[in-house]
């Protein structure tokens, strides 16, 4: 649910830089809202069981690391990392599992109510992407959000024809 007169500020979560700000009247649309990205991140991908994901995740905050976990689907495990911590953050990874690490990674997001999978606006993104033959690498759909990720080459040409056609 959605409260009056808050604004809210979209920018980057790794450089705090803000970038569209967001209002309840853009986001009582029902639309997009916002084309939102988070450029030169580095990926984590690792099979781990249940029990150890849950002491990774708690071993990552306490050690104040800035890491978005993208997906526990089965035992696979993505972390979408900051530059200044991927290091930091494969040293303890060593610790739970065999992993593979990729650079020079963005998350291209959609921001706006009703911009989940199956949606107008969903459809409308992917079918830009598909046309630019953009490949990219996992998706997350949240209640207000619709990212993607993929690589940093890929993502100004991306951002630019979806923010076209939404705005």
């Amino acid at each position: 649910m959605l409260f009056r007169s808050v604004q809210l500020s979209l920018g980057s979560s790794f450089t705090g830089e803000i970038g569209t700000i967001v209002t309840d009247e853009s986001m009582s649309k029902g639309c997009v809202a916002a084309v939102v990205v988070d450029d030169d991140l580095a990926v984590i991908r690792a099979d781990i069981k249940n029990d150890d994901a849950i002491k990774l995740t708690h071993t990552l905050s306490r050690e104040k690391l800035n890491c978005k976990i993208w997906q526990f689907a089965g035992e696979r495990v993505l972390l979408g990392i900051s530059k200044s911590d991927v290091e930091a953050v494969c040293n303890i990874m060593k610790n739970f599992s065999n992993f593979r690490r990729e650079n020079n990674l963005s998350i291209l997001a959609l921001v706006g109510t009703g911009v989940g999978i199956g949606s107008s606006p969903s459809k409308k993104f992917f079918e830009i992407l598909e046309n630019l033959s953009t490949k990219f690498h996992a998706i997350v759909s949240e209640e207000f959000f619709l990212k993607i990720l993929l690589k940093n080459k890929e993502t100004e040409r991306a951002a630019a024809a979806v923010h076209s056609a939404f705005f």
